[in-house]
């Protein structure tokens, strides 16, 4: 085999064998046994930053708070309420065990279904309750009446009769109306004629007459239409006279 044909692959696995087998020769003749670890020098080590040391926390003034106190964060109209701490107190009373503050603002009868929407009296979402049943928010109040407007809890503090929420208008909202009566349109108010409007005489008339006049008129116009409509069929369907020839 010539040497002068061999492709360059054969070239590069060849070398590469070779510095396999020279490796390995040089493992077993111990090339980098001796290695070991420096000793450490406290010349080559870099000092750590230092953190800065933290402030004392400085309290202001009582006077600088009292907006916080004025307006509290977790009051959902942001004026101050009463409350009291009591460590006796269990995650029922809590939750309104005892006080129960809250306003009834839907009722629904709809056989078998009976229940009642409550909302707590500082704002939030509504809560439905069945009847016989109490809620998870005040486990310790059962609805025990419900009627077309009003609902009965009872619970730790008595009986509590909610009477259905209404609307005065005064809030920018629409005023409820009474029960039982019916919903009337609002009525536009009369406009009076002005002395120098040409047309405040017709404007006064009653507004029966003129229903009445403009009834007339519009069978007047019908039954004039109905005249002309006869006289034209009868025009079409006339037979056409021949002219009558006179003897010389």
């Amino acid at each position: 085999m010539r040497l002068d044909r061999l492709r360059p692959r054969t070239w590069l696995l060849a070398g590469l064998a070779v510095a396999a087998a020279a490796g390995w020769l040089l493992a077993l003749a111990g090339v980098g046994a001796r290695a070991r670890v420096l000793p450490a020098d406290p010349a080559l080590l870099q000092p750590l930053p230092q953190a800065p040391a933290a402030a004392a926390p400085r309290l202001l003034p009582l006077a600088r708070y009292d907006a916080a106190v004025s307006r509290p964060l977790f009051a959902n109209d942001r004026r101050p309420h009463p409350f009291v701490l009591d460590a006796s107190a269990d995650g029922g009373e809590a939750r309104g065990g005892s006080s129960f503050e809250y306003m009834l603002t839907s009722v629904l009868i709809a056989p078998p279904l009976r229940l009642a929407i409550v909302q707590p009296e500082g704002g939030g979402d509504g809560i439905r309750v069945r009847e016989g049943a109490s809620a998870d928010e005040f486990p310790e109040w059962r609805l025990v009446e419900l009627a077309p407007r009003s609902a009965v809890f009872e619970g730790p503090g008595g009986r509590r009769t909610l009477e259905l929420r209404t609307f005065d208008g005064t809030g920018g909202e629409p005023p409820s109306h009474a029960p039982g009566a019916a919903r009337q349109p609002p009525q536009p108010r009369p406009v009076p004629p002005s002395p120098e409007d040409p047309m405040a005489t017709d404007a006064a008339e009653p507004a029966p007459t003129q229903v009445q006049n403009q009834a007339e008129a519009i069978r007047q116009r019908i039954e004039a239409r109905r005249a002309q409509m006869r006289r034209e069929a009868l025009q079409s369907t006339a037979p056409a006279r021949k002219p009558v020839e006179s003897d010389p």
